[in-house]
């Protein structure tokens, strides 16, 4: 004996959900307490699946970020797919598509959005990429990554133009800063080098008993401290001030003895 219903029948004490769209029929529960009570407890179940529906349509209309829900709605279609009620499931199914029709439309016309938006900011980057203002540059390039990562996906066929070319702007910039920096590090560990080696002569000029021939050396000294060149400010301020004490050394011991000052200022 076999109980019809417009979406689903009974049959040997089981009930079944009719084949719709490329799905077969199916065997969605067992008769429990009658058949009535069955049916009735399979409507009430899609008429909750319907509800899921609905919910989804009024938060995509609600949200702001509506592409958002595009995930949400292909895991709704695979739930409605297995899931156990009794009804017309044709109808939110057509539904889904409506509503993913919509959500597609959005995002294509946001990527195109996002693609102007990338290629400005590609742009801006491009023409400061060679600027030698390393911490300038720096900050200019982080807050452009800032607004890059805020701006959405674009197309797959734009993904190399945009995505791909600012990734390898970034690695190249930071990796020439990282290089000068080396380079850079590299040169003040040699010219911290002379300025030791400069100091280290000054102290022999110290201890010289020829007291002219100390200060006329270390004039020379201090000529050739001036040309070796720049290191980090902290550094040239202290071995500067051991220089200026061993100078101070050296020219007060030409000093005339009982004369203060008198004649030192001349030299």
């Amino acid at each position: 004996m076999s109980i019809e219903h417009p979406y689903g029948y009974i049959q040997d004490g089981k009930i079944y959900l009719k084949g719709y769209l490329n799905f077969d029929d199916r065997q969605i529960g067992e008769v429990k307490e009658s058949e009535e009570a069955t049916i009735a407890y399979f409507e009430r179940r899609f008429e909750h699946a319907s509800k899921k529906i609905q919910v989804l349509e009024e938060s995509v209309e609600e949200a702001e970020n509506k592409g958002s829900y595009l995930m949400k709605l292909i895991h709704l279609r695979k739930y409605l797919a297995e899931y156990d009620g009794l009804g017309d499931f044709t109808v939110l199914f057509d539904k889904l598509d409506q509503i993913e029709a919509y959500l597609n439309s959005l995002i294509s016309d946001n990527r195109v959005k996002n693609l102007e938006i990338k290629r400005a900011l590609l742009a801006e980057a491009e023409a400061i990429k060679d600027d030698p203002d390393w911490k300038a540059v720096t900050e200019q390039l982080l807050e452009i990554k800032r607004k890059w990562v805020k701006t959405g996906s674009v197309d797959d066929d734009y993904i190399d133009e945009t995505e791909g070319r600012f990734k390898e702007l970034l690695d190249e910039f930071f990796g020439k800063k990282k290089d000068y920096y080396e380079e850079r590090k590299k040169l003040f560990d040699e010219r911290l080098e002379q300025y030791d080696a400069l100091l280290n002569k000054a102290h022999k000029l110290m201890l010289m008993k020829d007291k002219q021939e100390s200060a006329n050396q270390n004039k020379q000294l201090q000529y050739e401290w001036r040309q070796i060149g720049q290191v980090r400010a902290k550094d040239l301020r202290k071995l500067g001030k051991e220089l200026a004490l061993y100078g101070k050394q050296i020219f007060g011991k030409l000093r005339p003895r009982g004369g203060g000052d008198r004649g030192y200022g001349n030299r």
